[in-house]
């Protein structure tokens, strides 16, 4: 059988994108598909990626195989998620007007990441 390769960590932002959207907190706009790809890829290139190798008929593994994906990384995940977003939203000269304070926002990056 072939084997696909699947990237974990893309999936995982994916989820704690969607999971961020669906909060109501961020300005229409960030909806968009096409921002939502550049927010992923912006992530992506600041962690270290996990990738695995796994068979076409096995893919409904994929949820019980992002629980590998540490809690240390998730929360880096949504950090860098936070402040791309919030990035994204003063380039376009938008008020932050969501429920998050500027604080919400760690200002260096996780040290549990390496």
């Amino acid at each position: 059988m072939p084997k696909l390769p699947i990237n974990l960590t893309r999936l995982v932002v994916e989820e704690e994108l969607e999971t961020l959207l669906e909060s109501g907190a961020y300005p229409q706009n960030i909806l968009a598909p096409y921002i939502q790809n550049i927010l992923i890829d912006e992530v992506l290139c600041q962690i270290p990626n996990r990738y695995i190798l796994i068979e076409a008929e096995n893919q409904n593994s994929l949820p019980s195989l992002l629980s590998c994906i540490a809690t240390c990384t998730r929360l880096k995940i949504e950090d860098l998620l936070k402040r791309s977003i919030r990035h994204h939203c003063q380039q376009q000269g938008k008020r932050w007007d969501s429920g998050m304070a500027v604080g919400d926002f760690s200002p260096e990056p996780m040290s549990c990441m390496r």
